[in-house]
């Protein structure tokens, strides 16, 4: 089979011996080739640039370049050619020490003819050959790894946020069940709890509602006749916190009480976001140490006046979930009733 033409570039400082490989190898290489002489690594540089190359025959003394620094230059810019170095009997460890870094093959000048270096010459561009595909194999199957982790970790990553979220959905369902157990408790517990007892109660229940959701403090305040000051009826805090003020001022408690009237519940989770219009109601607040808060009206029925008004509170910034407010108001409600049950029986 007729092989196809070859480009050689030698690098061979030494004229003489650099037009005997020229004129040995013209007659062993196929019809068609060509063999380029130079003389010093820059010309070799500057032709590598502008030209290819089937192989590269390399001289490492050369008079602009000195040993294993010739091949260095030479393969750091053209990695993918094949080079094959030409020793001279003094520096073959040179020639070794290429080989190591990428050369394909070294021959030793004075010890090949031309058969040996064509068989050389074939071998390197084969080997070369092989390598740069296995290089690509290698490049494609790092590139495949690469993806395939990535697809884990995303695929990962996704799991343990499936995972963290149905754990989320998990402890706010057990939440919600744990809450609605304790109205449930508090409710069969209110029906047929004596008169004398539903202040003390209450109080109990203010405790464990507070410890259940995390608040500092809870306080029951009913709203006095005629524009008087409103009355601690119950309270609980935790232990270090200031009691609550036995009294209230309406004036202090205007802009909350304005709310009742439009709404079933005052959700803050932050007292800092408060209107002005509420700054009485603000300074009580920050008086009690309170940065957060949830209030809830007392009414016995839908259409009944206010009065009276629970509040749950934290020392700190506080986000309430939907449950606490909406499930707070039937505690304010069983409040009311039994209050008002109990200033019935009088």
């Amino acid at each position: 089979m007729k092989e196809n033409p070859l480009r050689i570039v030698l690098l061979e400082d030494d004229m003489s011996y650099g037009r005997l490989v020229c004129a040995k190898l013209k007659d062993v290489l196929p019809e068609g080739s060509e063999m380029v002489h130079v003389t010093i690594l820059h010309e070799l540089l500057e032709r590598l640039a502008k030209e290819s190359f089937d192989v590269i025959l390399l001289d490492l003394m050369v008079p602009d370049s000195w040993g294993i620094d010739t091949f260095q230059s030479v393969y750091d810019s053209h990695p993918a050619a094949p080079i094959v170095v030409l020793s001279g009997i003094n520096d073959e460890y040179l020639a070794v020490s290429a080989v190591k870094q990428g050369a394909q093959d070294y021959l030793v000048k004075g010890k090949v003819d031309e058969v040996l270096l064509m068989r050389s010459i074939r071998y390197s561009i084969e080997r070369k050959k092989v390598e740069e595909k296995l290089k690509q194999a290698n490049e494609l199957l790092e590139a495949k790894v690469q993806e395939r982790t990535a697809e884990l970790s995303k695929a990962n990553a996704q799991l343990l946020q499936e995972i963290a979220e149905r754990k989320k959905v998990e402890e706010k369902l057990h939440y919600r069940l744990e809450l609605e157990k304790l109205i449930a408790e508090v409710s069969a517990n209110f029906i047929s709890v004596p008169n004398e007892d539903i202040e003390q109660a209450i109080c109990l229940v203010l405790k464990a509602i507070g410890q259940f959701v995390g608040a500092d403090q809870a306080y029951m305040y009913l709203l006095g006749a005629g524009g008087g000051p409103a009355s601690l009826a119950n309270a609980w805090e935790k232990e270090g916190f200031e009691p609550a003020p036995r009294t209230v001022p309406m004036s202090s408690l205007a802009w909350l009480t304005g709310k009742f009237r439009d709404i079933n519940a005052v959700y803050c989770p932050d007292i800092a976001t408060l209107p002005p219009q509420a700054a009485p109601f603000h300074e009580l607040m920050l008086s009690q140490a309170i940065a957060a808060f949830i209030a809830l009206p007392m009414r016995a029925s839908a259409n009944s006046e206010v009065g009276g008004y629970i509040l749950f509170a934290s020392e700190t910034p506080k986000e309430w979930v939907g449950e606490d407010v909406s499930l707070f108001r039937i505690f304010a409600a069983i409040f009311a009733n039994a209050l008002n049950r109990k200033s019935a029986a009088r």
